[in-house]
């Protein structure tokens, strides 16, 4: 039995005729790669996501259909077929040949695609709540194509670009909502919104599994550091102050500090402190002023109070001096003059020569003849009065 041979194929000598000649059909043009999409203005460029690496193309081969082998497609491998407009099948064996002139339909592209299982892994920066601060995110995900008409009708090649596009819009969505120091809840607010996302996309490619970790980025862990290393700064410093305060009660402490640190500045320290006590001297007797001009105090109680409150510096190194720089320690009150207290004595009444039990007895005119009327019996005259 002769092979079939097809129509108009043979020659008028009745041998077998070459087949005819035809301009082999290019494919349709690859549609450009979906663009990332834009990021918001308030995002700088150097926060912009990394690109990532692009993965094994899923479009193994093209090539006519007549010249394709007639073998099956192997694991992990789908043959789409393409005829004359377009339309486009999914056959894991070549189309069988025409038998006795009835003929199936004409192919004219055979295309291979890749279906086996991927495992790929993006890392982005995310902005959090504050958009200053950012999560560094990092998705592990397997996928693989689920539709491989889909992918040649679109002249997809790097699925993995679909896939990181479409995980990291969910992410970002998330990341948002969150503080930076609320990094265990971001992980699993992303993990379950990936989980309850659709898994199959229209561009023919499907997610299986996801796995995700959330980090702050580079920029906010050197951040925080620098904030942290202040805050610890700052509580020495509070504490050294503190014990400071406690350990310095007097000017005195304070003078002794100042001389075991530089023993060579005893004559300048002690030029400080005098004019540190001159300072405090003028503000307190500018206040006396001030509280005389209002009529708040009389000036006649003026040279008392400034009396006790401005005196001379009984000694700098003795801790029982009266002068104190900080006014840490009170100070008490001066003892009344020696004049003030003889006054006193004299003013009291002289005490009944029969005790306070008996009665008073009765005092005569006479009696009150002698007596002085301030109480002074004699006066002599000083030696720098005479």
């Amino acid at each position: 039995m002769a092979d079939h041979v097809d129509d108009g194929e043979r020659q008028e000598g009745g041998g077998p005729a070459e087949p005819p000649r035809r301009e082999l059909r290019q494919p349709p043009p690859q549609p450009a790669r979906p663009a990332q999409p834009p990021l918001p203005e308030s995002f700088p460029e150097r926060f912009a996501p990394t690109p990532s690496e692009g993965s094994a193309p899923l479009i193994v081969g093209r090539m006519p259909a007549r010249e394709a082998p007639r073998a099956a497609a192997q694991p992990g491998r789908s043959f789409v077929y393409s005829d004359r407009d377009a339309r486009s099948v999914e056959l894991t064996a070549p189309p069988p040949r025409g038998l006795m002139g009835l003929r199936g339909p004409r192919y004219e592209w055979r295309v291979e695609v890749d279906t086996t299982l991927r495992r790929d892994t993006f890392v982005a920066s995310l902005p959090s709540r504050t958009e200053l601060a950012r999560f560094e995110l990092t998705i592990e995900a397997e996928w693989s194509v689920t539709d491989p008409v889909a992918v040649v009708r679109r002249g997809l090649d790097d699925g993995a670009a679909i896939v990181r596009s479409r995980l990291l819009d969910v992410a970002r969505t998330v990341c948002h909502r969150f503080e930076i120091d609320r990094i265990a809840e971001v992980e699993a607010a992303v993990a379950d919104q990936l989980r309850t996302e659709p898994r199959a996309y229209e561009e023919g490619i499907g997610v299986r599994r996801c796995y995700v970790q959330v980090v702050p980025d580079q920029r906010t862990l050197r951040r925080k550091e620098r904030f942290e290393d202040a805050r610890d700064e700052r509580r020495l410093t509070s504490d050294e102050v503190d014990d400071l305060r406690r350990s310095i009660r007097t000017s005195s402490d304070l003078f002794l500090r100042y001389l075991a640190q530089d023993p060579n500045r005893v004559g300048s320290l002690i030029a400080d402190m005098r004019q540190h006590e001159q300072l405090k001297e003028e503000r307190v007797i500018e206040l006396y002023n001030k509280a005389v001009e209002e009529k708040i105090i009389r000036p006649a109680q003026v040279n008392e109070m400034l009396e006790r409150l401005l005196g001379p510096m009984t000694g700098v190194l003795q801790p029982e001096g009266r002068t104190d720089l900080f006014g840490t320690r009170d100070v008490p009150l001066a003892p009344l003059p020696e004049a003030a207290a003889i006054a006193g004595e004299t003013a009291r009444e002289p005490e009944r020569p029969g005790g306070p039990g008996e009665p008073d007895e009765d005092v005569m005119p006479e009696q009150l003849r002698g007596r002085s009327e301030d109480g002074v019996e004699s006066w002599r005259p000083m030696p720098w009065d005479s």
